[in-house]
Order: C-alpha cells, then structure tokens, then sequence
C-alpha cells in the first residue's frame, strides 16, 4: 500500500521523502491486487466536523452539519493499470460501506498535481458554475481559485475526482498548495442524498455483483 503511494505520490514526481503519516493507523485502507501487484489503494475513515482529521488540517468544517462522514484519501492508481474496473471496484466497495454505515456526506482532499492554480481554475470552472463549498482555509498560501480566470471548461482531471463530480460532488472554490508533494489540494463533499437515482442504483447493482 505505501509503495504503491510512495510511488503515485513521491517517485513519479521527483519528490524525496517517506509516504505515510499519523492517519495511517487510525484509518481502514482499500487494496485492490491483480496478478499479485497493487494497482489501486484508497484510505477511509468515519469522522464528523470536529474530529481531529487529514482534512481538517487545511480547510475550516466547522460549518458542515454535525454528522458522521466518511472521509476518503490517498486514492491512488498504479500508472501501468489502467483499467477502468480498477475504479469501479473501489466505487463498489464504498457504496456497500456508505449503506452500511448509513453516513449522509463523502468527504476528502482531492489533490490535482502542480501548483499551476490558473490551470486548475480553468479544469473546474464548469463544475463551480452549479455550487460550491462555502469555507475557510486553514493554511498561510491558499487562493480562491474563482478569482485567478475566467471560468472555463472542464480539462483534464484525476479519474476518480471526474466520478465524483459526475455523482453530484461539491467543490471549495479555495485551493491550499502543498508544496511538499508538488500539489494543489480543494475539498470535496458528495452528498449521499445529491447522486443522481440512477446512479445510485447502478452503483448498488455494482456493489452486489460477485468479484
């Protein structure tokens, strides 16, 4: 699992350092494994607004409703599996424990490589034109990616992030650089009860089918 981070996160950057950190331990993580070599990994916990978590570290969710969420990061894919059921298999896997758990909101740290704001700006722009995150920022370099351009279309983006916004996610319209892993990071908030039915049900359907 930190080799195949430390790889997505660090090597393919050029980034020197260890992978892994306090939230590891207190966290349950997804493997997804396909001829004996990790492909897909994914961290998950169940936190509420006051609960002292990876994503509290940079934004303000003070103003989030008081219930449990499920809080998704360090999703990676291996660069040499691309195949979409790689994805669909972590989307099936969560959606079994969202119904379970019977949380109301998904939430996490979508991180979008490069600190070329501008770019970033223009990649979501389609997706702040319907709604947006209202909250602060709990970093000194944080900007408000509406005011840097124009908004345009939407360019390329990491897959699993394209899922969730085409399930109904929420975007910060404020960015935080982390400039340790070379990246920009917005929150992201789907709300269970904003997936479209369809996909709801086709989700489901994925969810009970055998591996």
């Amino acid at each position: 699992m930190l080799d195949l981070r430390r790889l997505t996160f660090r090597t393919l950057r050029g980034i020197a350092g260890q992978e892994g950190d306090s939230f590891d331990a207190v966290s349950e993580h997804l493997l997804v494994r396909s001829a004996g070599r990790s492909i897909a990994t994914l961290r998950l916990r169940l936190i509420t607004p006051t609960t002292p978590s990876y994503t509290a570290q940079f934004f303000d969710l003070s103003n989030l409703p008081d219930t449990p969420m499920l809080e998704i990061g360090r999703f990676c894919l291996h660069p040499e599996a691309p195949d979409p059921d790689t994805l669909r298999i972590a989307l099936a896997y969560l959606t079994r424990l969202v119904d379970d758990s019977g949380v109301s909101h998904l939430i996490g740290c979508s991180s979008l490589p490069g600190t070329e704001l501008s770019a970033h700006a223009r990649a979501l722009g389609a997706f702040y034109s319907q709604f947006n995150v209202t909250t602060r920022t709990l970093v000194p370099e944080s900007h408000d990616l509406l005011d840097i351009v124009p908004l345009g279309e939407q360019r390329d983006l990491p897959p699993f992030l394209r899922h969730y916004l085409n399930l109904g996610a929420r975007l910060s319209t404020r960015a935080v650089v982390d400039r340790s892993l070379h990246t920009c990071l917005v929150l992201t908030l789907l709300r269970v009860v904003d997936i479209p039915p369809s996909r709801a049900r086709a989700l489901r359907e994925l969810a009970r089918s055998p591996r």
